[in-house]
């Protein structure tokens, strides 16, 4: 079964709302036709390059709601407060920073475990007012990263808040996070006011 055909059979299964997207190496142009029949909503073509990917992403879900964004923000003011946000994907950091900017927050990335203990022990005192720290990350993963920033010989790295940001929400996942020595968990997708809230006890 081909890639028209299989779009054709899943339309009729989730019907017409759902996003269709069709990846193919070859001149999409001889096939557009037969696509718009069966439902396809967007083509990319191969080689895959992330910031096409992202951008195509970005249109077919979305952006953040920034209405619901700035009215959540009247609530949360940072400040100018500086934070560190370690997460290795592309969409989730986007957005993360952009909630977070959007409540007056300056906000430095990482992109692994690794980047974000080193950015925090290079950094001087007073610099960040708190991390937060996806869990599952290549090079080192978020337990990993905040048992090293904990066990620095940095000034703050006993007392710096670091907030899990991730998809585990799972008691045992919570209770991991707090015994690798992390203040509190956010679960994703990010919920704006929860994040708020639990900025504002730290910030």
């Amino acid at each position: 079964m081909d890639g028209i055909e299989t779009i054709k059979h899943i339309r009729g299964v989730a019907g017409n709302d759902i996003p269709i997207i069709v990846i193919t190496a070859y001149d999409f142009s001889e096939i557009v036709d037969r696509a718009a029949e069966v439902g396809v909503s967007m083509f990319i073509a191969k080689p895959l390059f992330q910031s096409s990917l992202f951008n195509l992403l970005a249109n077919i879900c979305g952006r953040p709601n920034t209405d619901k964004i700035r009215k959540s923000s009247v609530a949360f003011d940072g400040g100018g407060a500086r934070v560190l946000l370690a997460e290795d994907n592309v969409m989730n950091m986007e957005i993360a920073k952009e909630i977070l900017e959007s409540a007056n927050l300056v906000v430095d990335c990482a992109w692994n475990g690794q980047e974000a203990v080193e950015k925090f022990e290079d950094s001087r005192v007073g610099t960040y007012k708190a991390i937060l720290m996806d869990v599952q990350m290549p090079v080192m993963d978020g337990h990993k990263a905040t048992r090293a920033i904990r066990a620095s010989i940095h000034p703050e790295g006993k007392t710096i808040p670091i907030i899990a940001m991730t998809a585990d929400a799972f008691a045992e996942n919570v209770a991991e996070a707090m015994e690798s020595g992390m203040n509190d968990h956010i679960s994703k997708p990010i919920d704006i006011s929860v994040l708020f809230s639990t900025l504002r006890k730290y910030i």
